[in-house]
């Protein structure tokens, strides 16, 4: 679904996220309007619906999430002084 975004683009990453923030938003969406239609009937066709969006809602989550996990840690990494960064700062 996101080979789109895979490649040597240097804002692949940044798109990438985007798309799972807003995939995130739109099945958080769903979810909130399922849940008040199924408060309302308290059908089982509804209550199945619900629960199928409310999975690809967490699906949804965890996509972001560790995607957002990537890039902290990519960043920490990107951060880090290299051994030659201190070259002839040493006292000696």
């Amino acid at each position: 679904m996101f080979d789109k975004w895979l490649g040597d683009d240097e804002h692949a990453p940044l798109a990438l996220f985007e798309e799972l923030q807003q995939q995130e938003r739109i099945w958080f969406g769903w979810v909130c309007r399922l849940h008040d239609v199924h408060a309302g009937s308290q059908s089982v066709h509804s209550g199945a619906v619900l629960a199928i969006a409310q999975r690809r809602w967490a699906e949804a989550r965890r996509a972001l999430d560790r995607e957002a996990h990537r890039h902290r840690a990519q960043w920490r990494s990107d951060r880090r002084p290299s051994d030659d960064d201190d070259e002839g700062l040493t006292a000696g």
